[in-house]
């Protein structure tokens, strides 16, 4: 899945279902994609449940299959999936396909989103 700007997203293995573990300088690394009251609105072959949680700094951000999203500071173009498989802030980091499933396979691909496949929220 991709933002609308066309970043991939990215799960952290160490959050729980509608709770992010990613605070403080994760933050600066992994940004929360921001929750919004169109979140159910999904982009063309996202099959994910889409939500929204609300952090404890009271920002909203976006979920899917309960889980948070995230995308990667080291992603600077639209496709990149440098953060594929990394373990950075504490734990691994995984894309995330348009099925809301975790991709856990190649590691720091440069091009290209999960499957081949965009799925935009």
């Amino acid at each position: 899945m991709v933002d609308p700007r066309g970043r991939t997203l990215y799960a952290f293995a160490a959050d729980a279902p509608h709770h992010s573990a990613c605070t403080g300088s994760c933050l600066s690394y992994w940004p929360p994609v921001p929750g919004a009251d169109s979140a159910a609105l999904a982009g063309s072959g996202v099959t994910a449940k889409l939500g929204v949680l609300k952090r404890s700094d009271g920002s909203s951000q976006l979920t899917a299959n309960g889980y948070p999203m995230y995308t990667y500071a080291g992603d600077t173009a639209v496709g990149q999936t440098n953060g594929q498989g990394t373990n950075l802030s504490g734990g691994l980091w995984w894309v995330v396909a348009p099925t809301g499933a975790w991709v856990k396979g190649d590691s720091g691909s440069t091009s290209g989103t999960a499957s081949g496949t965009r799925g935009g929220y």
